[in-house]
């Protein structure tokens, strides 16, 4: 009796510790006071507030001889303003990859409440009022729209979602709005271990950190064949794991200027299997060891398996008719432009391919690791030495550098060695030149995969963007002026320059620029040079003649159209890094033969400043000289990525250059 009794004070203790720190949120709980909620994180200017966010993942055994997770959310929000009525249409993104793995949205259930004369009045949704719609191959979205939404409405909503995948669903507990309450738990079976990757400022917001190990029984049905073999059932038992994690008053996310993946700074957590121990002598291991990774991925028929020169002997038949008797870097060169000009790319995100390679290479069609490994392919077999490169890019957050959790990473470019000399290749874009990527693929390591795989540093920080501006002014015939503009665009800008040619013509290019003067020009012999020679940077060239007037006194910015006018750093604080694409490298040169007629009265002060010492510079030199006013303007940020703690004298720099750009030239009629 006694041994019953302490049993029973251990298990009252132990549900006990596990239901205290459990927020238990019944459904249609709303009272009048979860309209006028209190809290630290609120502010006057919150459009909403989610009152709560609960969540939980548990695995269950299923009838297809695995394990089903079931993914809980019930969720209350308060919508304060229109400007967040976009909260009231609730979307679920459910894969759809076959019927072994696809996802199903079940148990549903929503609410609108309004307060009226003290009262709570509740609409609820209709079953109906759930659409379906196709997201992409392997998605559907199902979404459905809150009935009744007012300024000052709650609404609620649950649903499960039903998983027959191991991706155990990632926890955001911020919100673009003040989080008042925001919970998840996990529990998982005794062969899973995961790996938690924690994001933002959840050390500080933290209110529960629990953690349990209790013993559990699974029931798993292995169904048989019908024809030699019967269902059975099978039962899994041990110590399962149970996490819970609760955040209060959790402030809203500030989204902030330059930025490459804001949900790298919202606070959450994600999950990554490690491995699945089946039993003492058998664990399938899915976080491998880099050099294991690599191994598989180059075996793998949806990577590797396409550098097989006798499997896939029709690619080497493929080059050679593409470069003839060419060798090196010709030969590279050409048969990254036959793959370039002659593919095209319908998935930007992708690290496996997504068919058979001959029949991509003929439909000419595909993601973007079918495209670059299909060029890595195309070099090998020349006996180039060529390799693919796993990257995260800019918009999809940055990975584990040491760790091979390989859905960090979202895309595949080419790695080609000639002569000792690297070259980076992506050929996913018509218009990405020979040894250019786009800056979106700078956004810290990627991964080279090769027997011996190891990291390269794909840092903004090593991407400079030049710009190099000459301006020639002369007096010309009949009182009128005379200028050249010159300038040499760096490599994203020149992207931005093709960009436009494709939606305007010429003419109203150049009538833009013309319109974009503070006096009336008129502009001639207008070019612009390497417009489809991606391998180069852009030019624009110009002339024109313009008059200054007849005034007394004439103001003149020898900028003209080049100066900064906004600082681009506005907000007063900052709390996340600054990550700008590339680092930045402009020259202005100015030469102006002073005006007949004129004498200056006033130029700017010359200056010289350095941000942080070494990794900033602003110049501004400025003569009057022999007749001629010269002016050498160099602004330069010799690396991209800055610290929060750097911000405020980054504003500060900035600033000096937009109100010295800002800054004129006085001119006087000689009397």
């Amino acid at each position: 009796m006694k041994k019953k009794t302490l049993t029973l004070i251990y298990f009252f203790a132990h549900f006990f510790c596990f239901s205290q720190n459990i927020r238990n949120e019944r459904f249609g709980a709303i009272k009048v006071e979860d309209f006028s909620p209190k809290s630290s994180a609120l502010s006057s200017d919150d459009a909403a507030v989610i009152l709560s966010d609960v969540g939980s993942s548990e695995f269950v055994g299923n009838n297809n001889g695995n394990f089903t997770i079931l993914y809980k959310r019930h969720r209350k929000i308060l919508i304060k303003r229109k400007t967040a009525f976009d909260r009231a249409t609730v979307s679920v993104k459910l894969y759809q990859g076959n019927i072994n793995t696809e996802e199903i949205l079940d148990d549903v259930e929503a609410a609108t409440y309004n307060l009226s004369n003290g009262k709570i009045v509740v609409t609820k949704l209709n079953k109906d009022g759930i659409i379906k719609e196709k997201y992409d191959k392997r998605h559907i979205v199902k979404k459905f729209t809150m009935p009744d939404i007012k300024e000052g409405s709650i609404i609620e909503y649950k649903y499960t979602i039903k998983s027959q995948d191991d991706r155990l669903n990632s926890w955001y507990f911020q919100d673009d709005y003040p989080t008042l309450w925001s919970e998840y738990q996990v529990t998982i079976p005794p062969m899973y271990n995961y790996v938690v990757v924690k994001k933002g400022d959840y050390k500080r917001l933290l209110v529960v950190d629990s953690a349990k190990i209790f013993f559990k029984n699974y029931s798993i049905l292995f169904p048989g064949d019908g024809a030699y073999s019967s269902s059975s059932i099978g039962t899994f038992s041990g110590d399962a794991k149970w996490s819970l994690w609760a955040m209060k008053d959790v402030p809203a996310y500030k989204n902030e200027s330059f930025i490459a993946n804001h949900s790298q700074y919202t606070t959450a957590f994600s999950f990554q299997l490690h491995s699945i121990k089946y039993s003492e002598t058998n664990t399938y291991q899915r976080i491998k060891s880099w050099f294991q990774t690599a191994t598989d991925l180059l075996k793998s028929e949806w990577f590797g398996q396409i550098f097989d020169k006798e499997k896939h002997s029709w690619v080497e038949k493929e080059a050679t008719t593409i470069v003839g008797n060419l060798e090196g870097i010709d030969a590279a060169k050409k048969i990254f432009l036959s793959v370039r000009d002659n593919f095209i790319c319908n998935d930007h995100d992708a690290i496996f391919m997504s068919d058979d390679p001959k029949k991509i290479y003929k439909q000419k069609k595909g993601n973007v690791a079918d495209i670059n490994l299909l060029l890595t392919a195309m070099l090998r077999s020349k006996g180039l030495t060529a390799d693919p490169v796993l990257l995260s890019t800019r918009g999809n957050g940055k990975i584990s550098e040491y760790t091979a959790i390989l859905n960090e990473f979202d895309y595949i470019i080419c790695q080609l060695k000639i002569d000792s000399v690297l070259y980076y290749l992506d050929a996913s874009d018509s218009k990405n030149g020979f040894n250019k990527l786009p800056a979106y693929c700078y956004n810290g390591y990627g991964r080279i995969i090769a027997e011996t795989p190891y990291l390269i540093d794909f840092s903004a920080n090593n991407l400079k963007e030049s710009k190099n501006t000459v301006v020639f002014i002369a007096n010309g015939d009949s009182g009128k002026i005379e200028a050249s503009f010159d300038s040499k665009f760096g490599f994203e800008e020149s992207k931005i320059v093709r960009e436009k040619f494709l939606q305007t013509a010429q003419k109203e290019f150049f009538s833009k620029i013309s319109k974009a003067y503070s006096f009336d020009v008129k502009i001639e012999n207008e070019e612009v040079v390497n417009l489809k020679n991606y391998e180069e940077p852009v030019y624009v060239k110009y002339d024109m003649k313009f008059t200054l007037g007849n005034e007394d006194v004439i103001y003149f910015n020898p900028l003209l159209t080049e100066a900064t006018k906004e600082n681009i750093f506005k907000a007063e604080k900052r709390n996340y890094p600054v990550e700008m694409p590339y680092s930045i490298d402009e020259t202005y040169i100015f030469d102006m033969e002073i005006p007949k007629g004129y004498v200056v009265d006033e130029i700017p002060k010359s200056i010289r400043s350095k941000f942080n010492e070494d990794e900033g510079l602003f110049e501004y030199i400025i003569v009057n000289r022999e007749g001629h006013i010269q002016l050498r303007c160099k602004f330069q940020l010799y690396k991209a990525n800055f610290e929060a703690s750097d911000y405020e004298s980054l504003r500060d720099f900035f600033g000096l250059l937009v109100k010295k750009q800002a800054e004129q030239i006085v001119l006087k009629k000689v009397k």
